[in-house]
């Protein structure tokens, strides 16, 4: 996917990349290790080493510009606690 290699310079783009990715992959959770997630049909690897080494590195540059992106996806996806 081409939005997991572009770099997240700002807090604008951190949303945009966390609802674009929670579009694609709902409830993906920025603290999982992408290598480690399987599809429930094939139980194959959800994401490639390459894709997997791209998410953790947007998911780093988030935190760099949100307190808590898991409260962002809480919120876009209407999940109160």
């Amino acid at each position: 996917m081409k939005y997991f290699k572009k770099v997240i310079t700002n807090e604008k783009e951190s949303h945009l990349f966390l609802d674009r990715l929670q579009s694609d992959y709902p409830m993906l959770h920025p603290e999982d290790d992408m290598n480690n997630i399987i599809e429930n049909e094939t139980g194959e690897r959800t994401f490639t080493e390459e894709q997997s080494e791209d998410l953790h590195n947007r998911y780093d540059e988030v935190y760099e510009y949100l307190d808590d992106p898991c409260e962002y996806i809480l919120k876009i996806n209407k999940i109160y606690i």
